[in-house]
């Protein structure tokens, strides 16, 4: 069903989720009571804030994380990533730094050179050309040296 700007005019009128929900019904429009409860905080903004978001409004920086304004890693060091579903591991060196995430950390543009493989079947090492972005600061899968 199509909501009219009527409806909707009147759907803000309501005094109450209960008296909105009885407005559905008379005009035909099918809406549970906790629908009917959410669209009427909707309309009227009388939904609680959670602490986070109180935290945020009174000046807190909540839970994003404040970018690092220096690199971890420095272009030219060497990188050595595991890939644990391939048994295999990549070497490369860092080429370039590609930005800041602020969940993941920065991102850095990494030339891999050598792949190595350390399944106990296929054991081997072999050169490898391969240019990949990668987040390494929380990564526990990923050597910088």
């Amino acid at each position: 069903m199509t909501f009219t700007k009527e409806m909707k005019e009147k759907a803000k009128k309501a005094a109450s989720a209960e008296e909105l929900l009885e407005m559905a019904k008379a005009e035909g429009v099918e809406l549970s009571a906790s629908d009917a409860e959410m669209y009427y905080n909707f309309l009227h903004g009388s939904r609680e804030l959670t602490d986070e978001e109180l935290s945020q409004v009174a000046g807190g920086k909540g839970n994003d994380p404040k970018p690092n304004p220096v690199p971890k890693y420095k272009v030219g060091q060497t990188v050595e990533y595991t890939f644990q579903s391939t048994f295999s591991i990549l070497k490369g060196t860092i080429i370039d730094i590609e930005g800041y995430s602020p969940y993941d950390g920065w991102k850095y543009r990494i030339h891999f050179t050598q792949r190595t493989c350390y399944h106990k079947d296929y054991p081997e090492t072999r050169p490898y050309d391969s240019i990949n972005v990668y987040c390494l600061d929380k990564n526990p899968d990923a050597k910088v040296y």
